[in-house]
């Protein structure tokens, strides 16, 4: 039997997702101007040449989000497959999105080894959690748009 591509169609984004984290994942410095979280001055003038210190992780935020955005897409295409409705059949749908988190965890897990062979990067465990972090986030909005919104 051979498989239609057309339900192939919507793992597509997770797996473009996948290839960009791994690709950002592959270069030394993940963001550009980010180590020190250091914003460039905004006018030449002498007073303000110096960098100005924000304490915002934007290291942490990226992963989050990266993360959060796995899920999503990895929930898109469970979704197309089946129905995940909560009223439908909750215990179906409890795990699906445990598998999903599952997934995106295992993923995050590689990412964080695959990092350890990359110059000027290594293996961080709050990375991990951070990551973990994005998917309970949208996790949590998902079970909030099925049971609160009844979609």
């Amino acid at each position: 039997m051979k498989s239609k591509p057309h339900h192939l169609l919507p793992w597509l984004p997770a797996l473009l997702w996948m290839v960009a984290i791994f690709y950002f994942a592959s270069h030394p410095t993940p963001l550009p101007h980010a180590n020190g979280n250091a914003v460039p001055p905004v006018s030449a003038d002498a007073t303000t040449q110096q960098a100005v210190k924000l304490n915002i992780p934007w290291d942490k935020l990226a992963h989050m989000g990266e993360y959060a955005g796995l899920y999503f897409w990895l929930y898109f295409g469970f979704s197309s497959r089946e129905n995940p409705s909560f009223a439908g059949n909750p215990h179906k749908s409890w795990k699906t999105l445990g598998m999903i988190f599952v997934i995106s965890s295992l993923y995050a897990l590689s990412d964080e080894i695959h990092q350890i062979f990359v110059i000027g990067r290594g293996f961080e465990y709050a990375d991990l959690g951070v990551d973990m972090i994005g998917m309970t986030i949208t996790m949590g909005l998902i079970i909030i748009y099925k049971t609160v919104l009844g979609a």
